[in-house]
């Protein structure tokens, strides 16, 4: 990204787990102060160009902290403004920082061309979602290129992934699938059935998909069969994601959270 001296302040996921890095294309000037609002939230760690945050390990779901950073060359954009947002599963590893030294009425130009430009992104999104008209299940797999005729592969999880002891809910089932479509284009998804020991219902709100080297892989929208009551059985949730054959090998980790940040974790996370 590129800092804005006149725009809104990036929000980036934060997690106690991770730590998260802003890279600057070069090294920070002489001079240049960072101040983190509230403090006392991180541990902090900074070199000539980069800057660490980890977040304590009470830092919560939803919690927001202001990071602005102060140039000290004098030129524009003169501030940099992120904002570290308390995420249950995400976390953000590496931000990449460029600042081009310019005149500040550059920089309000390339803002309200980036405005325009999202405004055409929305349109055309809501174009696309007004044609629809794609038939459901394997006919549309097929007709979207991510199944071919070898079809859909599957893997029992249950006894193999491992399960954290701070989960909310109980995973009683869980599969794994693989389609892969013409031109290496295909999907994959896990599916799992839950219990809830808790005495408030819950309901999936999100989910992410973590590799061993922490990339992530963003999921579909979300198939649940509603919320899971307490003590209630068979309560599923089915998370779906684009992947090539080539993707998504290797043990993940999954999380699912619901709307107040309480989460279910499935690590060893394997795919057909």
């Amino acid at each position: 990204m590129s800092p804005e001296s006149t725009g809104k302040a990036l929000e980036v996921c934060v997690n106690p787990d991770y730590p998260t890095t802003f890279k600057f294309g070069s090294p920070l000037p002489p001079g240049t102060t960072v101040d983190v609002q509230p403090e006392n939230r991180f541990a902090e760690s900074r070199g000539p160009e980069v800057l660490t945050f980890i977040p304590r390990e009470d830092y919560l779901p939803g919690e927001r902290v202001k990071v602005t950073v102060r140039f000290g060359d004098g030129a524009a954009p003169a501030i940099a403004t992120f904002v570290l947002a308390g995420h249950p599963a995400r976390a953000v590893s590496q931000v990449q920082v460029f600042r081009h030294a310019r005149p500040v009425e550059v920089c309000q130009q390339e803002a309200r061309d980036a405005r325009a430009e999202a405004r055409q992104c929305q349109e055309e999104n809501e174009r696309l979602r007004a044609e629809g008209g794609r038939p459901d299940g394997l006919r549309g797999m097929f007709d979207a290129g991510v199944m071919d005729e070898t079809g859909v592969s599957f893997l029992g999880l249950t006894d193999t992934i491992s399960k954290p002891k701070d989960n909310v809910l109980e995973v009683e089932r869980a599969e794994s699938y693989r389609s892969t479509g013409p031109e290496s284009r295909g999907r994959v998804a896990v599916r799992v059935k839950l219990l809830n020991p808790s005495a408030k219902p819950w309901t999936v709100a999100g989910a992410a998909l973590m590799g061993p080297k922490g990339e992530e892989l963003k999921p579909l929208p979300l198939w649940h069969t509603g919320p899971i009551h307490p003590g209630a059985k068979g309560g599923r949730v089915v998370v779906e994601f684009e992947a090539t054959k080539d993707q998504a090998r290797g043990a993940y980790t999954l999380k699912l959270w619901d709307a107040e940040g309480r989460t279910v974790a499935l690590g060893k996370v394997t795919f057909p």
